[in-house]
Parts: C-alpha cells; structure tokens; sequence
C-alpha cells in the first residue's frame, strides 16, 4: 500500500514537472498587417521614376472600347489602393462614386494590376503597407 502511494505521488510530482513548464520567450511571429496613410510613414511608396513616369505608364496602358469612346463623358477616376511590402499593389478599387461608365474604371483598375512593383513605403528602416490613390483624368 505504502509503496503505490510512493509511486502515485511520484508519477503526479513528475507529471506537474513535465506539464507544469512554460515557455517564457514567445516564438510565435505575429506578422505586421497594418496599413499605414501617406502622413504616418518616413519615405511613401512610389512608382519607379516617380510620378512623371506613372502618368507615361497610365498613359500607354490605358485603353477604352469603341462603346466607351462613343457614350461615356469626360471625367475622374479615382483608383484607390495597398503598395504591399514588397511593392506590389493589392486591394485596387474605385473610390469616386460618380462613375464614367462604360467599362471606364474597370480599365483603370485592369492598368492598376498589372502595374510592374512600386518601392514601397517605409517606416524608418521597415518597409510597411500603405495606402494611396490617384486621380485620372479623362478626356474621352
């Protein structure tokens, strides 16, 4: 009797040893999702050659069916988006609520993603996400 509440003791001291344990330094990487605005980071992201070439880029790009040529009126697209932290841009939207129509914006935004990588923002020495737009203007 004495010696299996020996051992009883003895597996539950051992037990509470091996289980008992904690990690004090934390493995677990937690990724930086933040996306930060234009006004919180140190360098904003750009296009390579800056904003000269991103217009020849839209420019050179951009094209518009017959239909939209014949039909939609001059206006403003706004193409709102992410510059990830490799430079890619993600999450590419429309932002004017007025829109041209046409298939107009889906054509800017169509440009947006197969834009080639920007150099994307920073944050000191981190490269960070950030958010940014850019009007075009049409003359159709």
């Amino acid at each position: 009797m004495k010696l299996r509440t020996v051992f009883a003791l003895w597996f539950v001291c051992l037990g509470s040893l091996l289980y008992g344990q904690t990690d004090s330094v934390s493995t677990e990487v937690i990724p930086d999702d933040t996306v930060y605005t234009m006004d919180a980071v140190d360098n904003m992201a750009s296009f390579p050659g800056g904003d000269a070439a991103l217009d020849r880029y839209i420019d050179s790009k951009l094209s518009f069916s017959d239909r939209a040529y014949k039909y939609a009126k001059s206006g403003t697209v706004i193409i709102g988006f992410t510059v990830e932290k490799d430079g890619k841009l993600s999450n590419i939207r429309c932002l004017h609520r007025r829109r041209v129509g046409y298939g107009v914006e889906e054509s800017c935004m169509k440009v947006f993603r197969e834009m080639p990588a920007w150099k994307p923002a920073q944050i000191g020495d981190d490269y960070v996400r950030v958010r940014s737009d850019k009007s075009i203007r049409l003359n159709l």
